[in-house]
């Protein structure tokens, strides 16, 4: 599993519905997500920008 943020308001609203409707995850306290590895080729292929947290960013 990976920690990943999303850059802006938009991409956050795009990404939750992909990972909503095309992989699992889970939402954390500030905008951070919790998702599986492949979960980023579906953010990818859809053109939405993240960045992936190391655990220090997260806590």
């Amino acid at each position: 599993m990976i920690r990943i943020k999303f850059k802006t308001d938009a991409d956050e609203a795009r990404g939750f519905y992909e990972l909503l409707t095309r992989a699992s995850g889970e939402s954390l306290q500030g905008g951070v997500y919790w998702v599986e590895e492949s979960a980023l080729k579906i953010l990818d292929e859809s053109g939405i920008s993240y960045e992936i947290l190391s655990f220090e960013k997260t806590f």
